[in-house]
């Protein structure tokens, strides 16, 4: 499935009964050829068509940022990394610890953090990663008020930090104070060197063999808990700049460049 880029597509049919916009755009013609493509693979039959729609939705933008020159060509995604699907607003339902899929059901999951009350569902994807299945559920209260957006000339920052990145130390900061690299942890290095050697040894399992599947499992689990680790260390540092400042100030320099 491939978005029409060209206005002269033949994916679909392309007039819909509109007097304002007769002609489709490439994500209305390709989600009317849906029934015709179930009929050709039948297997297609088997997902639920808000999940098609969805995906076909989400190539119509990665095509749209493409020509506006935000992000670069959208790559065709293999099916080993194509690992979650989403579903529109309205058609999830939660009750307590279960939740329904539509085409899958009802299942039951760890709700970590309970919905607030007055909050709406909105959309809803579901992700497949090492070390299981994860729900992403996006809400919405409208009755929170927007945060008001202050022109340049009205800010006057009274508490500042110059922050100075480094490698040996994460940051440094103005005020004499530093912030460790968790590189440089004895827990981080605890656990690259346990990848090292679970690595080495699924490296060395024969190719094709089931052994070989499930070492390769336990190193995609540990790299998820170190990604997990490295991420909730980063959220920490960012609360500890945020807390108590007006305004943060970091050299212009390219980091990335200067490995």
């Amino acid at each position: 499935m491939t978005c029409s880029v060209s206005k002269n597509y033949s994916v679909g049919y392309p007039w819909k009964n509109s007097q304002k916009n007769p002609r489709r755009n490439a994500y209305e013609a390709q989600s009317s050829s849906l029934p015709t493509l179930k009929k050709q693979r039948p297997w297609y039959k088997a997902i639920h068509s808000t999940v098609l729609q969805q995906t076909l939705r989400q190539l119509d933008v990665a095509f749209s940022k493409f020509f506006k020159g935000e992000t670069g060509y959208p790559k065709p995604k293999r099916r080993s990394r194509f690992r979650s699907f989403k579903y529109a607003p309205g058609q999830v339902k939660l009750n307590g610890d279960r939740i329904y899929l539509p085409g899958i059901g009802w299942m039951v999951f760890y709700n970590s953090r309970p919905i607030p009350e007055g909050f709406t569902l909105k959309s809803v994807t579901v992700r497949r990663k090492a070390r299981g299945w994860f729900v992403s559920i996006q809400i919405e209260d409208k009755s929170v008020p927007t945060t008001p957006v202050k022109d340049k000339s009205e800010i006057k920052p009274q508490r500042v930090k110059g922050c100075d990145l480094g490698i040996n130390k994460l940051i440094s900061l103005s005020n004499g104070r530093t912030i460790a690299n968790p590189a440089k942890q004895k827990s981080f290095k605890c656990r690259e060197r346990r990848l090292k050697l679970r690595q080495k040894a699924a490296s060395r399992k024969r190719k094709g063999s089931k052994n070989r599947g499930k070492s390769y499992a336990r190193v995609a689990s540990l790299h998820e808990r170190i990604t997990n680790k490295r991420s909730a260390y980063h959220w920490n540092v960012a609360n500890q700049l945020v807390d108590g400042t007006d305004a943060l100030v970091f050299e212009d320099l390219n980091m990335c460049g200067s490995f």
